[in-house]
């Protein structure tokens, strides 16, 4: 599963820059993996605690017919329905997991190389626009840098030296490559930018409870639900982004997120005059509090995106249900002529083939 709030821009990243870009990226996740020190070892009930294992995907690595994936003006996912968003983001994760495709030994993501492999493959199982090219890299990008804290996690807690941790390296990485991992994880500089960043991202607060599901597939469920939402208020997405679910267990206080969302509408209500420009209550009472990209836009989006979709604000509209059944409908008969035609070539090359073993049958026969 894939996270997009893990590395959500309207978070700040607190990571200090350096100019050794690969351990700045290799520590960049690791309180989001553990809370615990790498070197602590686990209590006896945890380590043979079994779990259920990595999310192979295998229904979707053997189809060979594509899903179509419905993009929204900034190229990220929010259609055909939450199935097929939830399946293709674990799809994506699992190619972050191949070795193949995203070895860990590539110190960051920036220098990983043959990505349009990673693409073209993502095509085969899917019909994605070429505007989400840009989204699909960045998810798997992400994936890939969970995957890479979690692995040495699981193996620095699980084994207590080095000497341990060879002998039970995972077969699919090569001999080389884990040295080079083994090297890095006792680098002082490596772990000393890990304390940092465990300490760094324990201040952040007021982060979204919407799990597996993107700002972007929240702000096209609002858009088919309020009436008059092309631009659905970052209040209300606040809000939506926010909710709790009674009886389940979180960590940080609602309280300071249920104060906020108060204010904000009071502000509303207060400020908000008829025949005038709606006042965003979240510019005054959170907005104060954040800094860097767009907020709560999802991955992949910058404030130059936003400014362009601004400028043209006037062409766009509300993707009703309506239009997004005529769409699928739409691609759905692309892909089913794509198919017959294909289905024909193959059947024309069977019958030159028949042809050309009989004669070859005349030949022998002779």
């Amino acid at each position: 599963m894939i996270d997009e709030h893990v590395e959500d821009e309207e978070n700040d990243e607190h990571v200090e820059d350096d100019e050794n870009d690969d351990l700045s990226e290799q520590v960049e996740l690791e309180h989001e993996v553990t809370g615990n020190e790498i070197q602590q070892k686990p209590h006896d009930s945890e380590r043979t605690k079994k779990t259920r294992g990595p999310t192979m995907m295998h229904a979707v690595h053997m189809r060979e017919q594509r899903v179509c994936i419905i993009l929204n003006k900034f190229g990220q996912p929010i259609g055909p329905d939450d199935a097929t968003l939830d399946e293709f983001s674990s799809f994506l994760g699992t190619i972050a997991h191949h070795y193949y495709f995203a070895p860990l030994v590539v110190g960051t993501w920036r220098r990983m190389p043959d990505k349009d492999s990673m693409w073209d493959y993502v095509l085969s199982k899917y019909d994605v626009a070429l505007k989400g090219k840009k989204w699909v890299l960045s998810t798997i990008g992400s994936a890939w840098r969970v995957h890479k804290c979690r692995f040495k996690t699981r193996l620095c807690l699980q084994y207590k030296d080095n000497k341990s941790r060879w002998r039970n390296r995972p077969k699919d990485i090569p001999e080389k490559d884990f040295r080079m991992l083994l090297k890095l994880w006792n680098c002082k500089d490596y772990q000393q930018k890990c304390n940092r960043n465990k300490g760094n991202r324990a201040l952040r607060k007021d982060n979204p409870t919407t799990g597996r599901k993107s700002y972007a597939r929240v702000r096209a469920k609002l858009q088919t639900t309020l009436p008059n939402s092309v631009d659905i208020p970052l209040s209300t997405m606040y809000e939506a982004t926010r909710k709790r679910t009674e009886g389940r267990q979180y960590k940080g206080s609602y309280e300071d997120t249920a104060a906020k969302i108060i204010e904000m509408k009071n502000y509303e209500e207060d400020n908000n005059e008829e025949g005038e420009a709606a006042v965003d209550g979240y510019d005054v009472v959170v907005s104060k509090e954040k800094s860097g990209g767009p907020i709560m836009c999802g991955r992949g989006v910058t404030k130059k995106d936003l400014a362009n979709t601004k400028e043209t604000v006037h062409q766009s509209h509300v993707m009703t249900s309506n239009d997004m059944e005529t769409i699928m409908s739409t691609l759905r008969k692309e892909i089913e002529e794509k198919n017959e035609k294909k289905d024909a070539e193959l059947e024309q090359m069977r019958k030159e083939r028949e042809v050309e073993k009989q004669k070859m049958d005349l030949i022998l026969a002779k």
